[in-house]
């Protein structure tokens, strides 16, 4: 699948179509080809589909195996840990019976070990579905999640899609910056910027882009300058204190984390907890039975205060009006090219769907932009 984007590219390249030495990155969520379920009904289902797939193949062998666990009457809790403890026990049976099974059967026990093997699963934070165990829950925003998978896409600014990489949704955008510019760089592409949103403006990003002499036009998080939203805490400089929504100031501050590292040090703030259990706003800032009640701002690395002035400047507002270009080519592929759902499930199929898709739009692009400069 590389091998084919990487083709393209290089046909681009030996073209002249690209020209920018310029990089914008983002990510857009994909709807898994599959319903988000309870951790119950994964259990229930995997079974449920690994019985029935050796009931086609292997009827004898089906009358065999152990009946379904009596949960009636029983916490959820318990219940969840005996559909865990029969699902590994009808896994192990089946593959005893059948070491050299094939096709569907050999899927579901791989599903069924996957599933097993889920330490989150019981917590409701592991897999989510017997259907595509590997799709994963994302947010969208701040109030609106998805269930799926995540496609982040490196463009050059002649709209060439140079790399992608196909994640879960739950995975951090962030992370993904280094691979998809080693991936464009190692196709020959000079860079000298890199565009993308403020997901990408972690402190590691930051400093991998300094030491490769690539501009960072990304705009930094809003928790880096210490402004939370959702929160009405105050920083004063002078006092080195932070002021409560209820007007009472912190009495100590330590520092945590360490230096040197992909991430930022935090100045934590912490609270007379007397005061805050009598406090009329502490609903939702103070938990009952705490014995602490703290604060953390985020502290300014070397590379975030570079960052913040290069923002203020001129050629930053002119390069960030170019950024949007990489949404409307991820619109592109959702509506016109179907990155909207999943159409196979499992990490691979959808890394195919997404290659194919990528393959086409490039093609699209490069042969509008060799007509363009045909009539020019």
């Amino acid at each position: 699948m590389d091998k084919v984007l990487i083709e393209i590219v290089k046909q681009c390249q030996e073209k002249g179509i690209i020209k920018s030495k310029s990089l914008l990155i983002d990510s857009t969520h994909m709807q898994a080809n599959a319903s988000k379920r309870q951790p119950l009904e994964v259990l229930r289902k995997a079974a449920s589909r690994l019985r029935r797939s050796v009931k086609k193949q292997h009827s004898a062998l089906y009358h065999k195996l152990p009946s379904y666990p009596n949960v009636k009457d029983i916490p959820e809790e318990e219940q969840g840990k005996r559909w865990l403890h029969y699902l590994a026990q009808l896994g192990e049976e089946v593959e005893e019976a059948l070491p050299d099974a094939e096709g569907s059967i050999k899927e579901k026990l791989h599903v069924a070990k996957q599933i097993v093997e889920d330490e989150r699963l019981l917590s409701k934070k592991g897999i989510a579905s017997a259907v595509d165990p590997e799709a994963r829950f994302g947010w969208k925003s701040k109030s609106r999640s998805f269930f799926g998978y995540k496609t982040h896409i490196a463009m050059t600014e002649e709209e060439i899609i140079t790399s992608i990489k196909v994640t879960t949704g739950t995975s951090d955008d962030g992370k993904q910056l280094r691979e998809l510019v080693d991936q464009t760089k190692e196709q020959g592409i000079e860079l000298e910027e890199v565009l993308g949103d403020t997901a990408y403006s972690s402190k590691g990003n930051l400093s991998y882009l300094q030491e490769h002499d690539i501009k960072a036009s990304i705009p930094l998080n809003p928790s880096v300058y210490g402004n939370r939203e959702e929160d009405l805490f105050r920083y004063d400089k002078e006092t080195d204190q932070v002021m409560c929504p209820a007007g009472h100031w912190s009495f100590r501050k330590a520092r945590q984390g360490k230096k040197n590292v992909g991430t930022n040090q935090t100045d934590t703030f912490y609270f007379d907890v007397t005061t805050c259990q009598s406090c009329p706003l502490r609903e939702g800032c103070y938990k009952e039975g705490s014995k602490t009640k703290t604060y953390s701002i985020s502290v300014l690395s070397k590379e975030h205060e570079q960052q913040m002035k290069y923002l203020e400047t001129e050629e930053y507002k002119k390069r960030s009006k170019i950024r949007p270009i990489i949404e409307h080519k991820n619109a592109e592929l959702k509506r016109f090219h179907g990155l909207t759902t999943a159409k196979y499930r499992g990490l691979f199929g959808v890394k195919i769907q997404v290659y194919l898709a990528a393959f086409t739009v490039n093609i699209k692009r490069m042969i509008k932009l060799e007509q363009l400069h045909m009539h020019s």
